[in-house]
């Protein structure tokens, strides 16, 4: 993933560097993350636990005033050497909340 200052490019949509702490569950397990860059339809999660291209699964996003809950499709993975360090993830309907925060904090 190429980085040109704070926008990246990726596809067509701006996306903005990002360091937020994120939470997320699947199959009754608890996971945390950070999101390293946002656009209003999407983000890239870096964490320890991966999940596979498919699957749908809540986030929690918590800033100074709201906690925001949106529902996400991880669309692929990104390796860093032999590893995997995240997922490219599609915000299935964000929220007004979701794209106010994302527009107030990132001037997308």
């Amino acid at each position: 993933m190429e980085e040109s200052g704070p926008l990246i490019q990726r596809r067509g949509v701006q996306r903005i560097t990002a360091d937020i702490g994120i939470r997320y569950f699947f199959s009754n397990t608890n996971h945390s993350g950070a999101v390293k860059n946002i656009s209003g339809h999407g983000m890239f999660i870096q964490s320890w636990t991966t999940l596979p291209p498919g699957s749908l699964f809540p986030i929690i996003i918590c800033n100074e005033r709201d906690v925001l809950i949106e529902h996400v499709m991880v669309k692929h993975l990104i390796k860093t050497n032999k590893d995997i360090s995240g997922m490219g993830v599609e915000i299935l309907y964000p929220s007004q909340g979701y794209l106010e925060f994302v527009k107030k904090n990132f001037s997308i």
